[in-house]
């Protein structure tokens, strides 16, 4: 999973270093920016996820990235979103009403049998589906691995 994607601030911030410089240490991840980029980035990115109404394999993927930093000797300590502040639902809803006004232009060109072109729609639709509702999978999967997470009591706000 590609750690610098186009977030110019976070790419901003950026420096390589070897990674055994972490070994035996535990980082912090906000679990809702990591199943972002999970989800936006190949192999785990799905362009029919509105079309199939769920994930098929996000589960297989997250346990080969905490595979991968117990190789190396790395603790992830999750921190996910809290309550939602005033407003915060509001404009999910919106998000949500777009998103879902894409997802029916989709469908559309399904049933017109432009199938290609509507793969393509519902893959240019990320935000068709609620990151949060990842939330208890990831625990989950954490929990059966002995790590720790938090829950905000709050989500940020900037």
């Amino acid at each position: 999973m590609p750690f610098l994607a186009e977030d110019t601030w976070i790419n901003d911030q950026a420096s390589t270093h070897d990674i055994s410089e972490l070994e035996q240490c535990a980082i912090a991840v906000d679990a809702t920016y990591y199943l972002g980029q999970l989800l936006d980035n190949p192999p785990a990115q799905e362009p029919l996820l509105p079309a199939l109404g769920g994930l098929t394999g996000i589960e297989s993927h997250i346990n080969e990235n905490l595979d991968n930093w117990e190789k190396f000797h790395i603790i992830p300590f999750f921190v996910f979103d809290g309550q939602s502040l005033t407003g915060q639902d509001d404009l999910a809803l919106d998000r949500g009403l777009k998103a879902n006004k894409k997802t029916d232009h989709a469908w559309a060109l399904y049933s017109q049998t432009a199938a290609e072109e509507a793969v393509t729609t519902f893959g240019a639709n990320p935000g068709a589906f609620r990151i949060q509702n990842l939330y208890p999978l990831l625990q989950e999967t954490l929990k059966n691995r002995g790590l720790h997470f938090l829950v905000a009591p709050f989500n940020a706000c900037a």
